[in-house]
């Protein structure tokens, strides 16, 4: 009985996935490189960015050198996260592929966070749940900001479409019930999320709605 319990959440999950993978083979071109807003790409000499990054308060590398106007250090957890990738994978991939996993992450954040919410405040069939945030998920990942968000890329942006729902999450999580795991929870996801705020305007924005 517990089995055909699951069955409405790994098919909602399934639809989620499905649908993603049709955008992602409907947008991707093989034998292309993904070249957005600032054609940010470490990739290309990962480990000379790795250690920009670490110095990035001064831009050497800028004209005569300068201040930084912009979080480049907050780049560091990207890059340490596309490491393996890079590594191992064709360098005209590794933009694609963080594209199109920070498409899925954010509609996946959705799903679990709709789910969570209605299964604390209303007692309704598995049913029901698993279709609302299936539908909430579909909606973050098909309506038309997602479109401007990812039609001219840029890591912030796209970062920050993909943790938001995460972030959001475990903070309302922590702040319900608090605890020490949820703390832990909440600071992992907000340490791999530093590349949204490349752009500082958009760590304002999360400040405003996490506030």
């Amino acid at each position: 009985m517990q089995r055909f319990q699951n069955y409405p959440f790994i098919c909602s999950l399934l639809a989620i996935i499905v649908t993603w993978f049709l955008v992602v083979i409907t947008n991707y071109r093989v034998g292309t490189w993904l070249i957005g807003w600032d054609s940010l790409l470490p990739e290309i000499n990962i480990w000379l960015n790795i250690s920009r990054s670490l110095t990035a308060a001064w831009q050497e590398y800028q004209g005569l050198g300068l201040l930084g106007g912009i979080g480049h250090g907050s780049e560091i957890t990207r890059q340490i996260l596309l490491l393996p990738f890079i590594l191992s994978l064709p360098t005209s991939l590794i933009r694609y592929l963080w594209t199109f996993a920070m498409l899925l992450l954010g509609p996946l954040g959705v799903f679990f966070w709709t789910r969570q919410l209605i299964k604390d405040k209303l007692s309704l069939s598995s049913y029901f749940v698993e279709l609302s945030a299936l539908v909430a998920s579909l909606a973050y990942l098909l309506n038309l900001a997602t479109i401007q968000y990812f039609f001219l890329p840029l890591e912030a942006f796209s970062s920050f479409y993909g943790f938001l729902p995460w972030l959001l999450m475990t903070a309302v999580q922590y702040l319900h019930t608090p605890s020490s795991k949820r703390l832990w929870k909440f600071a992992v996801w907000s340490l791999l999320a530093t590349s949204a705020f490349h752009v500082q305007t958009l760590f304002v924005v999360y400040a405003i709605v996490l506030g």
